[in-house]
């Protein structure tokens, strides 16, 4: 699924549901196909990875947890299971991985990640994965807050999953916000800050452009 930044270390595909949307892996963020959810989580690493790690405070850029969108989208027709019929929303999908170009980035220790997300009208918003609202069971993460703007929701999950070493991540698809009128050709960011075991921290930023 994700041709362009399929991690090395040992995967294991863990699937979510049955039905729901699933969006191409396309950094021009065109295109959009129908499938189950999905994360991909590396498995869990030891206390110590790799010979030589990095020393504590910030990991220099290029290195450590750090997301990329690999697609951005507003639908009117995104089917939503809980909600009985389509839902109006941006959809976003992106894939976080644990860099480490110079062969010393620590394993990762949390991770949380901020959403933001152009929207318009309407108010109690919905929110979800695939064809589910909220976070279906199973999936690594847990919700810190969801508030909305006129004009933008932020979802901030916590991620429950184990520990990822050097080029380890974790994939999030259809991941949807509901919108009731079109954000086609604004910018939706995401924001991922983490902490790692030797103490080391990173904050990683990516943004997209929602395609129509």
């Amino acid at each position: 699924m994700y041709d362009d930044m399929t991690a090395p270390a040992v995967q294991e595909e863990l699937p979510i549901s049955d039905g729901g949307p699933l969006l191409t892996r396309r950094h021009t963020l065109q295109g959009f196909a129908w499938a189950a959810p999905a994360i991909v989580v590396a498995r869990a690493v030891p206390a110590v990875a790799g010979s030589g790690v990095a020393p504590a405070g910030a990991l220099p850029q290029g290195q450590g947890l750090t997301p990329t969108f690999n697609t951005a989208q507003y639908t009117k027709d995104h089917w939503v299971e809980s909600a009985g019929g389509k839902v109006k929303a941006v959809v976003a999908g992106m894939y976080i991985q644990n860099l480490d170009p110079n062969q010393g980035v620590p394993a990762s220790a949390t991770m949380t990640l901020t959403l933001v997300v152009p929207i318009r009208g309407g108010s109690n918003h919905r929110w979800g994965f695939g064809g589910e609202q909220g976070i279906p069971s199973g999936m690594p993460w847990t919700l810190a807050s969801f508030s909305t703007t006129s004009t933008h929701a932020t979802l901030v999950l916590v991620y429950t999953g184990p520990g990822m070493g050097a080029w380890g991540g974790v994939s999030l698809s259809n991941l949807w916000i509901e919108s009731q009128g079109s954000t086609a050709n604004e910018r939706i960011e995401v924001t991922i800050n983490a902490t790692y075991r030797n103490g080391a921290t990173s904050t990683r930023v990516d943004s997209a452009t929602v395609a129509a």
